[in-house]
């Protein structure tokens, strides 16, 4: 792993002011730039250490001998995940797609084709993207995408060029790696220009599917259940894009696109089962006005899926959750063990079994199956950092746990439990100030909401677990 000092003096403000706990925001008033100025340097920093995570630039920005003990001292207690790295958000630069027909009556094609990979490439969980380009490069006659990628911290570069005739269009693009210029995927696409939106729609639908491929899900985005109607696969997109915020308006708007995915494509399973997920978030997070309603429509979708045959690793591990608030445990086991065998589900990955196992007090096992997660998947879902965070509180291994919850914060700062965990591993870790102090902030936005209410939610088969935990809310200072 590469020295702190290859970084620059402002490199080393950033890493140092984030390696301390510091919010983008907070960075950014301190050092006076933009919090988005904050993110391409941490992007940059992640990319010269060779990290991935919070944890891993803590250790890179200590001396070597401190290391070694940390990692010493983490390999020998349970539940610790070592040297194992989150795999980092990827982030896209989107060159302007060439025009190679000549003159400029066709420009259009080429600045729309530009725009539609870039709205889309924008629905893609797990994927930042470059939209706004400096004037210079937009005025260069050849800019050099691998170089400008490096300049605007983006890990990866999409180009492509348009050649239009009278009755045809010819589209080829290419996905590099910014830090080895290895090509990663190309792609050339020949159409006829009978209907040009309808040829650019197909066009976009396949560049942008096949970039979630290589970034994202891998395989996951062309397995069973998924959709071939482009409509439909869009709605769905901008439901997980809602629906991941956490929020209970981001909950039900993300339930909205679902439903009009699978109103286009009744047979699109993934989108039944996020539509189910809807209805157990809702309810489990504390915004749902009847939970046993929700919870009730969550296994009424899982039925008609068994109706229609559907069996997919996204379809069982919500039928494991689902079993779960029931407090079914020992089914719920099952199922989530043969989900796990199955595969990973799409945008959680295994997280949904691990929360299974962690409920039915299997710590170690839940902790190895978000190992397998992390293994699995090109990007480490949100979830899988807060199931790491809670799990390693429980376990003992306090900073880890700590650094975990923090940036499941960073990822995901509008979910109530982002608040209630990283209080309990603040309070776990004895750090009661950081706790009471998270706790007041999640009162601000949920003012009625109590320890009673927290009990209510969380379906632990050992109650001493769930003693351990509200002794530690207790302490932040949330109210009985």
């Amino acid at each position: 792993m590469p020295e702190p000092e290859t970084l620059t003096r402002r490199e080393r403000e950033v890493a140092s002011a984030y390696g301390d706990g510091l919010s983008y925001r907070q960075i950014a008033e301190k050092l006076g730039v933009a919090p988005t100025t904050v993110r391409t340097h941490l992007q940059t920093i992640y990319r010269k250490l060779g990290v991935g995570n919070k944890i891993e630039l803590q250790r890179a920005l200590m001396p070597v001998s401190q290391q070694l003990t940390i990692q010493d001292d983490t390999k020998s207690k349970p539940g610790s995940i070592g040297e194992t790295l989150l795999a980092p958000q990827p982030v896209v630069l989107v060159m302007p797609f060439a025009d190679l027909s000549g003159g400029t009556s066709n420009h259009f094609f080429s600045d729309g084709l530009t725009e539609d990979i870039l709205t889309r490439l924008n629905l893609l969980h797990g994927v930042n993207v470059i939209a706004k380009l400096p004037a210079s490069v937009l005025s260069n006659v050849t800019p050099d995408a691998q170089q400008i990628s490096r300049d605007l911290g983006a890990t990866h570069a999409l180009e492509g060029a348009v050649r239009v005739s009278e009755s045809n269009v010819r589209v080829t693009a290419r996905l590099t790696d910014t830090a080895s210029s290895r090509l990663l995927w190309a792609d050339k696409f020949d159409r006829p220009i009978a209907d040009v939106f309808e040829v650019q729609d197909e066009i976009t639908h396949a560049i942008v599917l096949s970039l979630q491929v290589e970034l994202v899900d891998g395989k996951l985005a062309l397995d069973p259940g998924g959709t071939n109607d482009y409509r439909a696969w869009e709605f769905f997109n901008r439901g997980v894009q809602e629906h991941l915020k956490c929020t209970s308006e981001g909950i039900l708007l993300g339930r909205r696109a679902y439903n009009q995915a699978v109103q286009i494509d009744p047979k699109f399973s993934d989108a039944w089962a996020m539509l189910g997920w809807t209805y157990w978030q809702h309810a489990r997070s504390g915004f749902s006005e009847n939970p046993e309603e929700d919870y009730a429509e969550c296994a009424r979708i899982l039925d008609q899926l068994n109706e229609d045959a559907a069996d997919t690793p996204t379809i069982r591990h919500l039928k494991a959750a689902s079993l779960l608030m029931a407090r079914e445990y020992d089914a719920a086991i099952a199922v989530a063990t043969s989900a796990v065998k199955m595969g990973p589900s799409k945008l959680f990955g295994h997280t949904p079994s691990s929360l299974v196992l962690a409920y039915s007090g299997r710590f170690q096992d839940a902790v190895d199956v978000l190992l397998e997660t992390i293994r699995a998947l090109p990007y480490t879902p949100n979830d899988t950092v807060y199931m790491l965070g809670w799990l390693l509180s429980l376990l003992g291994s306090h900073a880890e746990a700590i650094a975990y919850g923090e940036e499941y914060m960073e990822r995901v700062p509008e979910d109530p439990l982002a608040y209630l965990a990283l209080a309990i591993e603040y309070a776990r870790g004895e750090k009661i100030g950081a706790a009471r102090e998270t706790i007041r902030k999640f009162r601000e936005r949920y003012p009625r909401y109590t320890i009673a209410d927290f009990v209510e939610r969380e379906p632990h088969r050992e109650t001493d677990v769930l003693n351990l935990m509200t002794a530690a809310l207790r302490e932040a200072g949330l109210p009985e």
